[in-house]
C-alpha cells in the first residue's frame, strides 16, 4: 500500500516520504491556503508528484540516483508549502502568494527532521524548490553536489519540479472546489478578476500529457460551446494558457535535453466543445467575464479592448441584483478593472469614459430596488448606444467613413486617382473600416509601419504579436489583395516617402504616398490639441511634413477629452519587445540598457492636416490654404465631446427594468 504511493523509491526512501507527507497534511488540517487562491494542498502536492514521474518514462527511472528520486518526491510535497495561512499569520494572502516560495524554502531549512532528511538533503531540497520558481534564473543553481556520498544534479532535479508544476493547471485541480467560485462575487480585492482568471483558466484545460514520442505536452480544453468556430470566443484564454506553458518550457528545455531522461520541444493542443449543461454552472458564470479581462490586459486593439469593456459593463449591469449593496459591490469590481487597464494605458479615453461611467452610477446607486433598476437601466442604455458607436456597420461609423473620403479629396484639391497609396501606423480598425469604402473607381494601395515598439515575443523567441502583422491580417479579412499591402520596417519610413517623391523610381515599385492614415486612443484639447497613441507615430508624422505629406487623424468623438497629465510617457512596455532569446537578453543587458519603450506618446495639432470623427472634418490651416486656426479647432473639438456625450446618455425608448420589475 505504501509503495503504490511513492512508486519509484526504495523501501527506506518511501518510508521517509511517508513521513514527510503525513507532516504536511497535518499542517493543511489546521491551517489551508487562502481559500481564493487556486488550491496549493496536499492533493496539489501529490499532482505534481505524479506529472514529475509522467514526464521522465518509467524505462528511465533508473538514470536517477536515488537520492535524486527521493529529492523530487520531496520536492513535489513541500514546494508550495509556504502558501500556508498558518506559517505567516501575520501577512495579507497577497503577500503569502507573492512570498510563498522564500517561505517554503525557510520552512524547508528550519523545519527539518535530521530522522527525515540529512544536513546536505536539506540543504539540496532548499535550492531545488528555490529554483523551480521561474522569479529564479536556472541557470545559477547547482550543476552537481555531493548528497551523503551520492552525486547529485540539483539543476535537473529543479527543472522537472519547475515544469511538473507549471503543467498542474488542469480542472482536476479545482473542480472539488467549484463551489468556491460564487464567493468571489463578495471578495472586495482590486484583483479578483485576475484571482478569478487562475481558477477559471484550470477549469478550461481538460488535461496535459507528456508525449515522449512525439517529444511534445499536449494540451487540451474543454469549453461550453456549440462547435469548434463557437469554440474559438475563448481563444484569450487557450493563448494564454499555451504561452505560459511554453515559456516555461522553454527555461528547462536545454537542461532536460543534457540530463538524458527525456526531451519537450513544443507544445500542441486541441479545443473541445462541450454542452453547456456538462460545465459546472458557476464556471460558465464567470467565463464571459473573465475572458473580457483577459482581452482587456492583452489585447492590442484599442477597438477590442473598448468592446471588451463594454461586455463588461453590460454583463454586470444587466444581472439581477437581491440587494444595492450587492449591485455596488459588481459595480466596483468593474471599475477597478477599468482603471486598471487606463494604469496600464493612460490615453485609452473610451476605456475612461466607461470607467467614469460606472464611477457615476455607484456613486449615485441608492438603497431602494426600484432606484438601483432604474439605475442599471440608464448604464445599460448608455452601454448600447457605445456598442452602436463602435459597431462597424453602424451609421455613424459609416458617417465617419465618408467624412474620411471627404477630407482627402479636399486635401488632394479634388484629384480622384485611380489607385490612392497611404502609409499606415498602428493597428486601427477605424482606419480599415475607411479604406474599405473608397470612392468608386478608385483603388487603394498601402504601405504599413511593422510599428517595433508594439512587438511581443514569447517562448523561443516566436512572434507573440507583431503589429504590421495584425493590420495586413484585418486589411485581407476586410477585402484587400496581397499585393495591394507591404510591410516595411519602421526605420525605412523615411525612404519609402522620400522615393514616392522621386520621379526617377518606378512608380510600380515605389508608388508617391498621398496620405498619412492614423487611428488614435484619445485626442485632447486644452493647452493645444494632441493626439495620444502608441509610441512610434510621433516620428512619423515628423517624416511626413518634412516631404509635405498630410497626415490625417481617424477617431471616434469618444475619445476626445479636455487635457490630462502626461504620465503616459514614463510608462513602459513589460512585454519582451525586442527578442526572448535568454542567452541574447543576457548579453545584451551587460552592454546596455533595453528596457526604454514608452508605452504611448503624443503628436501635436501642427503636425495634423486633419482630424475626422463621425460628426464632421477638423481641417488645419496651412498657409495660403483653407482650413481653421488651432483655437478654432479646439472650440470644435469641445463641440464634439458634448455632442457624443449627449449622444451616449440619450436612452432609447422602451420598458426599463423598473418597470419590468
Amino acid at each position: 500500500m505504501i509503495s503504490s504511493v511513492f512508486p519509484w523509491l526504495s523501501e527506506h526512501d518511501t518510508e521517509r516520504a511517508n513521513d514527510l507527507r503525513r507532516i504536511v497534511e497535518i499542517l493543511w488540517s489546521r491551517t489551508p491556503t487562502p481559500f481564493f487562491y487556486t488550491p496549493h494542498d496536499p492533493e496539489h502536492f501529490a499532482r505534481v508528484e505524479r506529472n514529475i514521474q509522467r514526464l521522465i518514462p518509467k524505462s528511465r527511472w533508473g538514470l536517477l540516483a536515488d537520492k535524486e528520486r527521493f529529492l523530487l518526491t520531496c520536492g513535489a510535497w513541500t514546494h508550495d508549502i509556504g502558501m500556508n495561512q498558518g506559517l505567516s499569520p501575520s501577512k495579507k494572502p497577497h503577500e503569502i502568494r507573492r512570498d510563498h516560495v522564500k517561505r517554503s524554502v525557510q520552512w524547508v531549512l528550519d523545519e527539518a527532521n535530521p530522522k527525515l532528511l540529512s544536513r546536505q538533503e536539506t540543504e539540496l531540497l532548499a535550492e531545488i524548490i528555490m529554483y523551480h520558481s521561474r522569479q529564479n534564473d536556472l541557470q545559477l543553481c547547482s550543476k552537481r553536489r555531493f548528497c551523503d556520498g551520492d552525486v547529485v544534479r540539483p539543476v535537473l532535479l529543479a527543472a522537472y519540479l519547475r515544469l511538473a508544476d507549471a503543467i498542474e493547471v488542469s480542472c482536476e485541480r479545482v473542480e472539488r472546489n467549484a463551489s468556491l467560485l460564487p464567493a468571489f462575487e463578495h471578495l472586495v480585492l482590486g484583483d479578483k478578476d485576475e484571482i478569478t482568471f487562475h481558477w477559471i483558466k484550470s477549469f478550461a484545460v481538460a488535461g496535459i500529457v507528456a508525449n515522449h514520442d512525439k517529444q511534445a505536452l499536449e494540451v487540451e480544453f474543454e469549453v461550453p460551446a456549440t462547435s469548434k468556430d463557437d469554440a474559438k470566443r475563448y481563444d484569450p484564454i487557450v493563448r494564454h494558457v499555451l504561452n505560459e506553458i511554453e515559456l516555461e518550457l522553454e527555461t528547462v528545455e536545454r537542461i532536460l535535453d543534457g540530463g538524458g531522461l527525456s526531451s519537450f520541444h513544443g507544445v500542441t493542443h486541441d479545443v473541445r466543445p462541450l454542452p453547456q449543461r456538462a460545465v459546472p454552472s458557476e464556471w460558465v458564470r464567470h467565463l464571459p467575464r473573465i475572458v473580457n479581462y483577459v482581452q482587456m490586459i492583452n489585447s492590442p486593439s484599442a477597438t477590442a479592448i473598448s468592446r471588451a469593456g463594454l461586455e463588461l459593463v453590460r454583463a454586470t449591469a444587466g444581472r439581477e441584483y437581491a440587494t444595492a449593496q450587492e449591485a455596488r459591490e459588481g459595480l466596483e469590481q468593474v471599475h477597478r478593472t477599468l482603471e486598471s487597464t487606463i494604469r496600464e494605458r493612460h490615453c485609452h479615453n473610451e476605456v475612461r469614459r466607461m470607467a467614469d461611467r460606472v464611477a457615476l452610477a455607484i456613486k449615485c446607486l441608492g438603497d431602494r430596488a426600484a432606484d438601483m433598476n432604474g439605475l442599471l437601466e440608464r448604464l445599460n442604455a448608455y452601454v448600447r448606444q457605445f456598442e452602436e458607436l463602435v459597431r462597424s456597420d453602424g451609421k455613424l461609423a459609416q458617417q465617419q467613413t465618408t467624412n474620411v473620403w471627404d477630407a482627402l479629396s479636399k486635401l488632394s484639391q479634388g484629384r480622384q486617382p485611380a489607385e490612392w497609396t497611404f502609409l499606415l501606423y498602428g493597428c486601427s480598425e477605424t482606419v480599415v473600416r475607411a479604406l474599405t469604402s473608397a470612392p468608386e473607381g478608385s483603388s487603394v494601395r498601402v504601405y504599413i509601419g511593422e510599428a517595433r515598439p508594439k512587438t511581443q515575443y514569447g517562448a523561443r523567441n516566436k512572434w507573440i504579436y507583431m503589429d504590421g502583422e495584425a493590420y495586413a491580417a484585418m486589411l485581407k479579412e476586410a477585402g484587400f489583395s496581397e499585393g495591394k499591402i507591404t510591410i516595411i520596417p519602421d526605420a525605412l519610413i523615411a525612404s519609402a516617402m522620400e522615393r514616392g517623391k522621386d520621379k526617377g523610381v518606378s512608380r510600380d515599385d515605389s508608388p508617391a504616398i498621398d496620405a498619412v492614415l492614423l487611428g488614435s486612443n484619445g485626442v485632447y484639447y486644452g493647452d493645444g490639441i494632441v493626439t495620444a497613441h502608441a509610441a512610434g507615430h510621433y516620428q512619423v508624422a515628423v517624416v511626413a511634413r518634412q516631404f509635405k505629406i498630410p497626415v490625417v487623424l481617424i477617431a471616434s468623438a469618444a475619445k476626445i477629452s479636455p487635457m490630462r497629465s502626461i504620465a503616459e510617457k514614463t510608462e513602459h512596455r513589460k512585454a519582451r519587445w525586442m527578442t526572448s532569446d535568454p542567452d541574447l537578453l543576457a548579453r545584451l543587458h551587460k552592454h546596455a540598457r533595453i528596457t526604454w519603450n514608452p508605452r504611448e506618446e503624443r503628436v501635436p495639432f501642427d503636425l495634423l492636416a486633419a482630424i475626422v470623427t463621425e460628426f464632421d472634418v477638423v481641417l488645419r490651416r496651412t498657409a495660403g490654404r483653407f482650413g481653421v486656426t488651432a483655437a478654432e479647432a479646439e472650440s470644435v473639438l469641445k463641440r464634439w465631446e458634448k455632442q457624443i456625450t449627449d449622444y451616449l446618455e440619450a436612452r432609447p425608448q422602451g420598458k426599463s427594468r423598473a418597470a419590468g420589475a
